[in-house]
């Protein structure tokens, strides 16, 4: 995959995080996104297909029926560019008052059938942003509040192509899915900062 009009899509997604506002419940931050990347970068992430790239196991989740595609692939490789922008990072550091933020990883997922992950905070970095990149029926990454040991929902980012959230992990940040993969693909874009 080559990225043609890359400031482009930069600077799209950066407009994307700059007018969506954050919410906020009980000390989690959080953004809901809808139509985060322009067309001509999401629909050359849509395009990619598992059986046409490497997959890896993702650490922490060998038993997990999910795959990352490796860092190898083009399509990994140009994701870091994109989500080590300074002007991505800039955007994030401002809508969520971070001193600093450093990015990390990031990653295209795809789950399988019976991969679920249920409530959890995320560790080891201060931001974490999804999007996902299909239209089918798949569960939602939800956000919970844990009361007396029960896990209540308080908001969602509907699962849709180009949709999806940031977290901050504060709070505390509890979050996961809201069911199992029943079938199909659930294909998303993960990306860390610290």
């Amino acid at each position: 995959m080559i990225l043609s009009n890359l400031k482009d899509s930069i600077n799209f997604a950066v407009e994307s995080i700059n007018r969506t506002p954050v919410r906020e419940h009980n000390g989690v931050r959080y953004q809901i996104f809808e139509n985060f990347f322009d067309i001509s970068f999401l629909k050359k992430l849509e395009q990619i297909k598992d059986t046409d790239v490497k997959l890896e196991l993702l650490e922490m989740q060998e038993k997990q029926n999910r795959r990352l595609v490796s860092y190898a692939e083009p399509v990994s490789k140009n994701l870091q560019v994109f989500f080590h922008s300074s002007k991505i990072i800039n955007a994030l550091k401002k809508k969520f008052n971070c001193v600093s933020l450093v990015p990390k990883t990031t990653d295209m997922w795809f789950d399988y059938k019976e991969y679920q992950i249920k409530p959890h905070i995320d560790e080891g970095y201060q931001l974490q942003l999804q999007i996902y990149l299909n239209n089918e029926i798949q569960p939602p990454t939800a956000f919970y509040e844990k009361l007396n040991g029960i896990y209540n929902v308080f908001d969602s980012a509907e699962y849709k192509s180009n949709y999806g959230y940031c977290l901050y992990n504060s709070g505390p940040s509890w979050h996961g899915m809201t069911d199992k993969v029943i079938s199909g693909k659930r294909k998303s874009v993960f990306a860390r900062f610290e």
